[in-house]
């Protein structure tokens, strides 16, 4: 079994812990002139990820899967990494080996791990998928119960979802194919060959013939943890594969299915509210012409302006919302985007050709903002929803989203591009149970008061480090001890929401 770190060290002779101010008591034998710091590591958001698995008894679930503690080490390592923002096998590798002290909180040596071990690692966990999906949901609900949390929860008194029946579709195939040729190897493109007819350096060699499509779908459950996923290789607007990805759920009936418009085709929509389920899809194309003389003001969360209407023969409720602050920010980042893009690209080339027609340049009178600002069309089904209902069921939607995008589950296949279509799969099953730990974290501090997006909670623990201090004997082995550093204001905070003592952790 993997054990986890709960007391700290006993201290070395003459050394006090380093959050007493360490200090040096002169010994016989030793030069204190001699005191070296021989390695520095960050150890911040590992004890972190350390103390959420703990609390899901994530090893107790892996090891119940029939993983070896070896295999169980690697698994946490591929999943706190991405908690740090590590995606492809290498940057984990050289994260784990470089900068983060996990493999000394855990007791494995990561400098004799390969990129090969690691895939590996990857495609077992994923082998377990639906096992570990099932338990792990199970183990977060139990350990909130036992933590006094389930009665906090914020959703409860301001959504009229059931909690355990909203699952998100999405698309994934052009973020995947769509890259600027500055990425590196893209998908976009076929591979360079040397004059033997062999594959260039640093290309992709198995290319597929044609490019797949990628559909990927989130049942999100209560408190926001996961309670399935799914990727899938096809066109999500292929009524098979669509059918095939949605039946790969069973949610109960009424579960609300959120997609953009593009996917929701009219087929799409009849069949799933033939099946007893509810819809709400979102539009935010460029062609959108907000009515606000129709308007009325409201404030949910931020002022907005919303007006109902009917479609589809009186069968669809839609909301049309414009958020003034929202279409401050994106105009901005319009006018952002518009004076890089009046550069332009100068190299004439395969990748470079792709990215200008995914990227068409403003001299020539188009845009690349591609929605209008700050306006919104939310379409649903039920037609028993508010305007109020409807939107705050869409923020619902997006807070849950905004914490999928922060470990790059969606969007995350722009930095693992390179690699084969068959790792994108196993690299999302990663990301979601980094989300899982990631979310139990957030639900704490929230019932505490702190409500920081995981983004910001990152670059506030991955701060706090530690070194390995050397100091010199004449007549025996030097003495070596690892001594953290004192935890900022900020971290400190997260740690007494947490009820974390960083006395004792990590």
């Amino acid at each position: 079994m993997v054990t986890f770190p709960q007391d700290p060290p006993n201290p070395a002779p003459g050394l006090k812990s380093s959050n007493d101010n360490l200090s040096l008591t002169p010994l016989e034998g030793f030069n204190l002139d001699d005191l070296q710091s021989k390695s520095l590591r960050t150890v911040g958001l590992e004890g972190l990820g350390l103390f959420a698995a703990n609390k899901l008894n994530l090893t107790g679930i892996f090891s119940s899967l029939g993983f070896k503690e070896e295999d169980i080490k690697l698994f946490l390592a591929l999943i706190i990494a991405k908690m740090a923002g590590d995606d492809a096998e290498e940057s984990i590798l050289s994260w784990l080996t470089r900068e983060s002290s996990l493999g000394d909180l855990i007791g494995h040596d990561f400098t004799a791990v390969s990129v090969k071990d690691l895939e590996e690692a990857m495609d077992a966990l994923e082998a377990k998928r639906p096992e570990i999906e099932s338990l792990l949901y199970s183990a977060a609900l139990e350990a909130d119960k036992a933590d006094n949390l389930e009665d906090n929860d914020l959703e409860a008194n301001d959504s009229p979802d059931h909690h355990d029946s909203i699952i998100s579709l999405y698309d994934l195939t052009k973020r995947y194919y769509e890259s600027s040729p500055l990425d590196g190897p893209s998908l976009c493109s076929p591979p360079d060959l040397t004059a033997k007819g062999e594959v260039a350096k640093g290309q992709i060699p198995n290319l597929p013939p044609e490019r797949p499509g990628f559909a990927l779908g989130l049942w999100f459950g209560r408190r926001g943890y996961l309670r399935q996923s799914q990727v899938l290789t096809g066109d999500i607007l292929d009524p098979a594969i669509f059918k095939t990805l949605v039946t790969s759920f069973k949610p109960p009936a009424g579960a609300l299915w959120f997609m953009a418009e593009r996917i929701a085709t009219h087929d799409h929509l009849a069949w799933l509210t033939s099946l007893g389920y509810r819809y709400l899809t979102i539009n935010r194309a460029k062609s959108l012409v907000f009515n606000k003389a129709d308007s009325q003001p409201l404030i949910i969360d931020e002022p907005l302006y919303v007006y109902r209407e009917k479609s589809l023969e009186g069968r669809e409720n839609v909301l049309w919302v414009y958020l003034p602050q929202r279409a401050s920010l994106e105009n901005a980042r319009l006018v952002a985007e518009v004076s890089v893009q009046a550069v332009g690209p100068q190299k004439e080339d395969k990748r470079r050709k792709e990215w200008q027609k995914n990227h068409p340049q403003v001299g020539s009178e188009q845009t690349i903002f591609r929605l209008t600002p700050g306006v919104f069309r939310l379409a649903t089904n039920d037609l028993t929803l508010t305007a109020e209902e409807i939107w705050r069921l869409y923020l619902k939607r997006t807070r849950l989203e905004g914490g999928i995008r922060a470990f790059n589950l969606d969007l995350g296949t722009r930095k693992i591009r390179p690699i084969f279509v068959r790792r994108l799969s196993p690299h999302l099953f990663i990301a979601t149970l980094a989300y899982q730990l990631a979310q139990s974290l957030q639900n704490r501090l929230e019932a505490n008061h702190v409500f920081e997006r995981w983004g910001i909670i990152v670059k506030t623990i991955r701060g706090r480090q530690r070194t390995l201090i050397s100091l010199a004997n004449n007549a025996n082995a030097p003495l070596e001890r690892w001594i953290n550093a004192d935890p900022e204001p900020g971290l400190i905070r997260i740690y007494k929401a947490l009820n974390i003592d960083p006395q004792t952790w990590p």
